[in-house]
């Protein structure tokens, strides 16, 4: 996983972009149902987002992924500290998600939602990097992650 370097929009440099295979044509995003997942929380593992907390209680760190044809793009904001980061597909040894399944009483009834953790292992790494996946982002981003070219790295197992 490299640190990158962004214009002042937070758009990847050409060099950076280049790296991780170029951007999807507009139509390729379209095909894929968007190459952009939905919104975790950090929890860690990667020492450089380690570095925008300010040991705060109950600040949060957001992560949110984007897929390109060679890799994934990380980026990180912490109340507007923000960092981005790039990891290679052909790096990832896995992503395992342990899903927990939750009953909620609602008026109508019962409804039942998953939240979970995901985990993403690179090769060469000892650690592995952590996030947490809310209710209301579990099945979008279990989608992102079925993706075809992360499909074969993922797994997932859902417990109670």
């Amino acid at each position: 996983m490299k640190i990158l370097k962004t214009k002042s929009g937070g758009e990847l440099t050409r060099s950076e972009m280049q790296h991780f295979g170029g951007p999807y044509k507009f139509w390729e995003k379209l095909l894929a149902g968007g190459v952009g997942s939905n919104r975790l929380i950090y929890q860690g593992g990667i020492p450089e987002i380690e570095l925008l907390k300010r040991n705060i209680e109950g600040e949060l760190v957001f992560i949110n992924f984007e897929l390109l044809p060679n890799g994934f793009i990380i980026r990180a904001n912490c109340n507007q500290r923000k960092l981005t980061m790039g990891l290679k597909i052909s790096d990832i040894e896995s992503i395992t998600m342990k899903a927990r399944r939750l009953t909620l009483h609602v008026e109508d009834g019962i409804k039942i939602v998953h939240e979970g953790d995901i985990e993403i292992r690179e090769r060469y790494a000892q650690e592995f990097s952590k996030f947490s996946v809310v209710a209301s982002e579990f099945k979008d981003l279990v989608q992102f992650f079925l993706s075809k070219q992360l499909s074969g790295k993922f797994k997932y197992t859902v417990v109670g």
